[in-house]
Parts: structure tokens; sequence; C-alpha cells
């Protein structure tokens, strides 16, 4: 409706769509479920855009998904693969199956990277206790619904799958946002262009969160 009645200078070049299903709960979208109602409501923006460019974000670790990047293929004019990486190894490899997809179908691919700040994580490594054995994380169930119990002390419950906690990690981000490390990025930036400029249907490369 805006663009019918904007002049041509002010019309809108295209529009892009950041749906990430995977983050719904099982209960709200079942896993089996996923690709068939990402595909639907792919089609249905289709049919409301109708000629105007439409392109849609998905996470680099969809490039196993086949099915779901050729049904989208019928609907997307174009891809923005959230590459979020900093080691400039695993941005190439992980864009590559994208850029071929854009080769085999006539679209385009935009390869973005992250530069926004990202909160620090401690990630907890567990093992399965044996039967008997207290441990740091009880998992047992409760009026029908599975729970996990973070102790502040080692415990054994009749019941109750102890695991035992087999060391942490912290995480900053640095594999992830260029946030603390912009001249890294600029730096890496003609490179990359040029590597995947190799590529047809090569977009550019998106920053998120640049400011």
């Amino acid at each position: 409706d805006y663009n019918a009645k904007a002049e041509p200078a002010a019309r809108l070049a295209g529009i892009q769509f950041d749906i990430e299903p995977y983050l719904l709960p099982e209960h709200v979208l079942p896993a089996a479920r996923l690709e068939t109602e990402y595909l639907a409501t792919a089609a249905a923006l289709r049919e409301a855009v109708g000629a105007m460019p439409l392109e849609f974000v998905v996470p680099f670790w969809w490039d196993d998904r086949r099915a779901l990047l050729d049904g989208l293929a019928r609907h997307a004019d174009a891809l923005s693969v959230m590459d979020y990486r900093t080691d400039p190894q695993q941005i190439v490899e992980f864009a590559v199956p994208f850029l071929d997809w854009a080769a085999s179908h006539g679209k385009r691919v935009r390869i973005a990277l992250e530069a926004g700040s990202l909160p620090e994580e401690t990630q907890r490594r567990y093992r399965r206790a044996g039967k008997g054995e207290a441990g740091d994380m009880l998992l047992l169930a409760i009026e029908g619904q599975q729970v996990l119990v973070l102790l502040r002390k080692p415990l054994a419950l009749p019941g109750a799958q102890a695991y035992k906690l087999t060391g942490t990690r912290h995480i900053d981000g640095s594999s992830t946002t260029f946030h603390k490390n912009k001249d890294a990025l600029r730096t890496l930036l003609p490179h990359l262009e040029a590597d995947f400029s190799a590529w047809p249907g090569f977009g550019g490369i998106a920053l998120h969160e640049w400011r």
C-alpha cells in the first residue's frame, strides 16, 4: 500500500523478514512442523508482497536443510545468512553452502557478520552420575513435567537422575562478534568480499549492530 502511493524515488526497494522459528518452545511449534510452517509463511509473504524483492534472514546452521532451502527458493529472491563468527576460515566455511545455493537457484545471498555487544556467559558441562551417586544437578518429574534442579551442594535423591559437573567454560562472545575488535573486521572485509565475489549470487556483506 505504501509503495502504491509513494513517489517512485521514495518507494521501498524490497522487504526483508527475520523470522526465527527455532526460538519457539516445542509446545508452541514442534520441531517436526517447523519447516512446513516456515515455508507456508514464506509462501504467504511472497503472495502479499507481489513483485517486490523478498529476502529472508536465516542462520548459517541451516546449511544442511536442503529441502527447506530448496523450498525457500520458490519464494525468496535473496537470503541474508547470519554467519556470526569471527574466525575467517569459519566465516568462509559457513558461507559457501549458501553461495552455492544462490548459484544453483539464480538467487542472491548476503553474508551477515555480528559487530554488536553480546552478554558474557558461563557454559557448564555435566555427565550422568551412576545409580545412587550424588550430583550437582538433578533431573526429576514434578506433576508430569521434567524439571532440572541446580544444587548448591551435591545430593542424591531417590527417583531422580543425578548429573555431576565436569567443567566450566567462560564465553565472552569473541568467537561470535567483532564488537571489541572492529579494526579486525575492517581489515577482513575486503578479503572476504574478494573471495565471495567468485560466486555470481554474492550480494555483499551485512553488518549487524555496527554502531
